[in-house]
């Protein structure tokens, strides 16, 4: 469980620590990243123990966050919390926030309900293939294994700990702007600190950029901005350093010089390579000289990038189609609208295409795997119950002309997409994206404003014109305690944790801890935001 040490914030720009991220944090009631699901005993995350049975409290306007705690007829339970109204393409139907295009209780209109045998889909109700529930599924069904020997929960665990993470850069014609929140504790409340960015070669943008987490820079090139930068943790940066304005909330680690032609103001220590130097109004509150090391933030050497392909071969041979009927061809050029009911389990599709809308659900525990490409022209909904996790490989690339619904903003940490394709992810207008997307082979683009509520990792990272990504920490802790025991290599291999002389334990140092991840030295926690 994911614990942090409460702090003063000072929002800044321009810092590094060449060793992990330092910032602060919220409690989930202000828009910060607070602690971990409160899950009743034997509940998973974002349910809570009531009366004998495991509730939804994420979701149920009854027992919102809580059990017993009502909301009124005028508001909603959204992400725990009885408020007055919903996020993102959500509606207010009977106190519950729905999606009129895929909700089968409130298809196009609140209490539309579909009957048997059928789904809705891009507002209409259409034959379903699949079912909603199947045997197995008590609790969701058993935790998903995509294919290394852990499971999914703490892949993500361990695969999205940056709001936006790039092998190559991180590039932009306008604004970009991350911050975070943790949907387990309530819904998003804009500027919450702990949504770190990370890019292994170039960052470049010409809008302003606000990172509410830590930022690493770590190419010999350094970091150079053409407009405003403001970073609400650390500055990590592999050379020089040059900024018209820059303000950084905590230490920075530059190696190389410093320039400005306005100001750069760090909020502590500025750590820069001995023999370097400063020019313009660059303050701190202390300067120390020494040798500074950013390694590379993203995970992006061959032995380090998820085997999607590899996966994707296993589920074509082996699956739980057969379970429910399903054909692996049922999403591929349909001649009619498709909507499909995903229990527990692992299934396969051999692409997901054409020119009729498609809508898939997941109701438990579920992986679903795609050997081809997810192209249409036509609404395409990927999403999933309060009660389910859902995570989507996908063997080609992802593209949509149309609107493109993934996930639920009230639980962003339990979607997740791991895509193998070259071309990786192209978004269109009208996206509503709430997930984490893993495309380390692949360009992450697009041409229209882009906001996302979870995380990306992508090969490449480049829009044309406004980035907002709303980071959810309950990733952190989706997959609880990962990887704890002896025989480690490295932080990874502890979901997260300290690795030391091969043995998961608490942490004494941040050089300890997965980047931008910092360690609560009190508790030996590597967190992702201290507080004080």
């Amino acid at each position: 469980m994911r614990q942090l040490l409460v702090v003063a914030i000072v929002v800044a720009a321009c810092g590094g620590h060449n060793n992990g991220n330092n910032g602060d944090a919220g409690d989930g009631s202000d828009g910060g990243v607070g602690d971990a699901p409160t899950d009743g005993p034997g509940c998973p995350a974002y349910q809570h123990m009531c009366n004998g049975a495991c509730i939804p409290t994420n979701d149920d306007p009854d027992n919102c966050g809580g059990c017993g705690t009502v909301c009124s007829a005028a508001q909603v339970c959204s992400s725990g919390k009885c408020v007055d109204s919903c996020q993102g393409n959500l509606t207010a139907c009977n106190r519950r926030c729905v999606d009129l295009n895929s909700d089968s209780a409130n298809c196009k209109t609140c209490g539309t309900a579909c009957g048997p045998g059928t789904g809705c889909s891009d507002g209409a109700c259409v034959p379903s293939q699949g079912a909603t529930t199947a045997p197995g599924c008590a609790g969701g069904g058993p935790p998903v294994d995509l294919g290394n020997g852990t499971s999914s929960n703490c892949t993500a665990q361990t695969t999205f700990r940056w709001a936006l993470c790039s092998c190559l850069d991180v590039t932009s014609s306008n604004s970009i702007t991350t911050d975070a929140y943790d949907s387990s504790q309530g819904p998003y409340v804009p500027g919450g600190p702990g949504a770190g960015v990370g890019m292994n070669r170039m960052f470049g943008s010409s809008g302003v950029t606000n990172v509410s987490g830590s930022l690493w820079a770590s190419a010999a090139a350094g970091l150079s901005t053409s407009n405003d930068l403001h970073v609400g943790q650390e500055l990590h940066v592999g050379g020089p350093l040059s900024s018209p304005t820059c303000t950084v909330g905590d230490d920075g680690y530059v190696k190389g010089n410093i320039s400005t032609t306005g100001s750069i103001a760090f909020g502590k220590t500025l750590y820069q390579q001995t023999g370097t130097t400063t020019s313009g109004t660059v303050t701190y509150a202390s300067r120390v000289e020494q040798n500074v090391t950013v390694p590379e933030p993203c995970e992006c050497q061959p032995n380090q990038i998820l085997p999607i392909s590899t996966w994707v071969a296993a589920a074509m041979a082996t699956n739980d189609n057969a379970s429910i009927s399903l054909s692996a061809t049922a999403a591929q050029n349909p001649s009619s609208p498709v909507r499909i009911d995903l229990p527990c389990g692992k299934y396969y599709l051999s692409a997901i295409t054409g020119s009729r809308a498609v809508t898939i659900v997941a109701h438990g525990h579920t992986a679903l795997f795609v050997g081809g490409d997810i192209s249409l022209s036509k609404p395409l909904a990927i999403t999933l119950d309060p009660t389910a996790t859902l995570d989507v490989v996908v063997g080609g690339n992802v593209g949509a002309s149309s609107t493109m619904t993934i996930g639920s903003p009230n639980y962003p940490a339990l979607s997740r997409y791991y895509i193998g394709g070259s071309n990786g992810f192209s978004i269109s207008s009208g996206a509503e994206l709430a997930a984490y997307f893993y495309t380390s082979q692949g360009l992450v683009g697009s041409s229209s404003s882009l906001e996302v509520f979870g995380g990306v990792f992508a090969h490449d990272f480049n829009n044309s014109s406004s980035t907002k990504i709303h980071y959810d920490g309950a990733v952190l802790d989706v997959g609880g305690d990962c990887g704890t025991g002896t025989g480690c290599t490295s932080c990874n291999d502890c979901g997260n944790q300290a690795c030391i002389n091969g043995s998961c334990g608490a942490c004494t140092d941040s050089s300890q801890c997965c980047a931008p991840l910092v360690c609560d030295p009190q508790q030996g926690k590597c967190v992702d935001v201290i507080i004080l």
